[in-house]
């Protein structure tokens, strides 16, 4: 595999090439692709944001791992001997951003086989158990629910989960195991690890199991087959049930990625447990004041051509749960393609087995037909060891071929058949799936060309509809100005007409006669500040006694 930017490139190794492996090669197209992961740029990459909105949006998280056996997906999670994952790192950033805004609750246990429920917080609790209720969903009790109000509580609280996952999956988590014998026998642990820290804002809603919101981290079982799945009751029991709780996992993220109504949360009782997470647990009146939950998919995968098989699964369930174009038919976490070949090289090997043991039991020495002592026995068996083999890979060779031309047979005569029996032979159905194909590209050129005709006449009419909508807006703006000055010219018109008046009544008054007697005279000043005289009235008004 090559990772490249956000494409990983898988490359068929050449070994499965030779055995008929479905798939050549493929692209995967993901959000983050790291070829190197480590848990500082995980939570960069992944979590930088969570921890905001986890206290101050009140909206949850969950985040699953998924891989192979002896991938690092709890290492990287949970951390290890080398250092913290990024689960502690983003649940101590909550602790330091939410604190006093709530109590803060760490929960670890696991989901397995059984209906008893492991404590990794208290390796010696064995009570854990998931308890249903009509009035609301499924809790997990009888484990440790431990506080941890400080950065510093949480990093004991990841100690102890650390120590004690990694004795639980010691087995496993090696990448090469010690001995031949169980590198072709390895363990297989199905378990579900689910790690949960609970915000609670009052002492009554942790008592009773009512938290605000969380925010969890789950490590899926391993994704391969056992070795005996099929063959081991156990470990086909023991198959399902991990494969119960991946593809739950993944059709979580399928419904989320594909908008779906609905969430299917009763393909297990890890999705069942999610329900609060994901705002529909009944009962829960937090529901409507939580935000929407962020949810993210680590697939891990080995980059050697060892595990090519079982990486090729991990990035094919990347595709069909992120592909909002995808059907849903078939398995969401196995390519059908190949997971048919395993069986088939299976079947190939059983069908030797019987070849094998029927050609030791006739074996005889070629020396004992010999009637003469054989000078090198050891170089001569290894001529007729060295013929066979030949014989063995020429005729193996030659099925690949042989399996063509049957095929090609079996097509010619279906072929025949469905000629037959619909009345039209494949060259007319090719003839007129050819004029059908120069009708469609003779329709799609003219459509091509309408489209550009409707184009450009809507852009004449735009171009034309801005130019007289410019020139309006000029002619309104002249008319503004118009206006202003007609208004200017009016008032000072009336002005004038009221000191012509004034004028006129000025005249009229001096050009009365006087009459009366004891008249008192009084000296006035005209409109302008003036005196009347000099404005061309009369300087003095008569009042009557």
């Amino acid at each position: 595999m090559r990772v490249d930017g956000n494409t990983v490139q898988l490359n068929c190794p050449q070994p499965l090439r030779d055995a008929g492996f479905a798939v050549a090669g493929a692209l995967f197209d993901v959000d983050v692709a790291l070829d190197v992961p480590d848990a500082s740029t995980l939570f960069r990459k992944l979590c930088a944001t969570a921890a905001p909105n986890f206290t101050q949006e009140c909206q949850n998280m969950v985040a699953f791992s998924y891989g192979v056996r002896s991938s690092p997906k709890r290492q990287l999670m949970y951390g290890s001997a080398a250092g913290e994952g990024y689960a502690a790192r983003v649940i101590t950033e909550f602790i330091r951003l939410g604190a006093k805004k709530g109590i803060f609750a760490l929960s670890c246990r696991f989901i397995g086989p059984t209906e008893h429920r492991a404590d990794l917080l208290d390796a010696d609790n064995e009570l854990g158990v998931i308890v249903g209720s009509v009035k609301e969903g499924p809790r997990v009790r009888m484990v440790a629910r431990i506080r941890v109000p400080l950065a510093g509580d949480v990093r004991a609280v990841m100690d102890t989960i650390v120590k004690d996952y990694e004795k639980y999956f010691s087995s496993v988590l090696c990448e090469k195991q010690p001995t031949p014998e169980l590198e072709a026998m390895p363990s297989y642990l199905p378990d579900t690890v689910v790690l949960q820290l609970y915000r609670d804002v009052v002492e009554a809603e942790s008592a009773y199991y009512m938290d605000a919101n969380s925010l969890t981290f789950v490590a899926l079982g391993d994704a391969e087959r056992p070795a005996l799945c099929g063959i081991d009751a156990a470990a086909q029991l023991h198959y399902e049930g991990a494969q119960r709780a991946v593809v739950s996992a993944a059709g979580i993220v399928s419904s989320i990625c594909r908008r779906r109504l609905r969430i299917p949360f009763g393909n297990s009782e890890l999705s069942q447990l999610l329900r609060r997470a994901y705002n529909t647990e009944k009962g829960n009146r937090n529901n409507s004041l939580t935000g929407s939950t962020e949810t993210a998919l680590l697939a891990h995968a080995f980059l050697d051509a060892v595990w090519a098989e079982e990486s090729f699964h991990c990035l094919s369930t990347t595709r069909r749960v992120g592909n909002i174009l995808s059907t849903g038919i078939g398995s969401t976490t196995r390519d059908l393609a190949v997971d048919k070949w395993r069986p088939d090289q299976g079947i190939m090997e059983l069908r030797d087995e019987p070849m094998i043991a029927r050609t030791v039991y006739d074996y005889r020495h070629f020396g004992y037909e010999s009637n003469r002592p054989i000078s090198g026995i050891k170089e001569e068996g290894m001529k007729r060891v060295n013929a066979i083999e030949s014989s063995r890979e020429e005729t193996r060779e030659r099925q690949p071929s042989v399996f063509c031309e049957r095929a090609k047979h079996e097509a010619e005569k279906m072929t025949k058949e469905l000629e037959r029996r619909d009345g039209a032979t494949l060259d007319e159905i090719e003839r007129t799936l050819e004029a059908k194909k120069r009708e469609s590209s003779a329709l799609q050129a003219d459509r091509e060309t309408r489209n550009w005709e409707y184009e450009h006449t809507v852009e004449k009419i735009r171009t034309r509809k801005q130019t007289e909508e410019s020139a309006s807006e000029r002619l309104r703006q002249a008319m503004q100005q118009l206006e202003q000055e007609l208004s200017l010219r009016q008032s000072a018109i009336e002005t004038r007409e009221q000191q012509l008046e004034m004028v006129q009544l000025d005249g009229a008054r001096s050009e009365r006669p006087s009459c009366g007697s004891g008249i008192l005279l009084r000296r006035c000043e005209g409109p302008s500040g003036r005196s009347g005289a000099a404005s061309g009235g009369s300087g003095f008004i008569r009042l009557r006694k």
